[in-house]
């Protein structure tokens, strides 16, 4: 995965295609991901925010079994006039490492499951009755990279615990700065913002020992609809899973379809 894609991974949502995903923001796959872009201008950096994610990727790293709820909406420009629709965006992610998770997500005219169970991953349409199935690696790191490279499906949240990472370099952002310190749910956060290319996004992370990201928010700025993101997260980071969590055991009546790839 490449830093391009931290702005879908701080959105928290994507709106889901039958066999993979589309999102507003996938424009930002355009932009330079190499190692080598330029360095930015030191003045535009706060060291203090990009300290502040590396520690909130380390710890969310360090999460063996977690779940997570995102309540989401997306804000964007639908007509000439600037007149602007809010889509509600509602995921619920249950991970267990090193090998399994589930991630449902729904909006009023689409739902999504997607599970992988250390041997296998599949995508699931359930209105539609539509599922794909592909084999999978042993681990969800290499899944997420894979089905990312072969497929095109990009796993919300997923850049967050890569941030600072050489999976996640970081060297396509130009702002980073600390807005303040403020309260989600009743929980004292420190609020940061960062840029990229045609990009803008916040966070805010709990403060403590533990450096949830509760807040997420992005707007994609090269685009006339101006799509913004902006979800709340709810986290339960000790949890146990019943032991079919993460299998899927398709209705009788779903029909399998092939999951299209984009590498060839």
């Amino acid at each position: 995965m490449k830093f391009s894609n931290i702005a879908v991974a701080l959105a928290g949502v994507a709106i889901f295609g039958a066999a993979g995903l589309s999102h507003p923001t996938h424009a930002a796959e355009q932009v330079a991901t190499t190692k080598k872009a330029a360095v930015p201008k030191a003045q535009a950096i706060d060291p203090v925010a990009f300290q502040a994610a590396s520690r909130m990727g380390a710890y969310l790293r360090s999460l063996q079994a977690f779940q997570v709820v995102s309540t989401a909406s997306l804000e964007e420009i639908v007509d000439a006039q600037g007149r602007k629709a809010v889509t509600p965006v509602s995921t619920t992610y249950r991970v267990k490492r090193p090998d399994g998770f589930v991630i449902d997500m729904t909006t009023p005219k689409k739902a999504r499951r997607f599970i992988y169970d250390g041997k296998s991953f599949t995508v699931f349409a359930p209105k539609v009755g539509y599922f794909a199935t592909i084999s999978a690696p042993a681990t969800i790191d290499q899944t997420v990279d894979l089905v990312y490279e072969q497929y095109g499906v990009i796993l919300p949240l997923a850049d967050l615990f890569y941030w600072g990472t050489d999976v996640q370099p970081t060297d396509m952002v130009t702002s980073a700065k600390r807005l303040g310190q403020e309260k989600v749910g009743g929980r004292d956060t420190d609020h940061y913002a960062f840029g990229g290319p045609g990009l803008s996004w916040e966070v805010w992370i709990q403060r403590g020992d533990a450096p949830l990201p509760l807040r997420m928010k992005i707007t994609t700025m090269d685009d006339p609809a101006q799509p913004t993101f902006t979800s709340d997260l709810t986290w339960t980071t000790s949890v146990q899973f019943a032991a079919d969590t993460f299998t899927f055991k398709p209705a009788t009546d779903a029909k399998p379809i092939a999951m299209a790839r984009v590498d060839q």
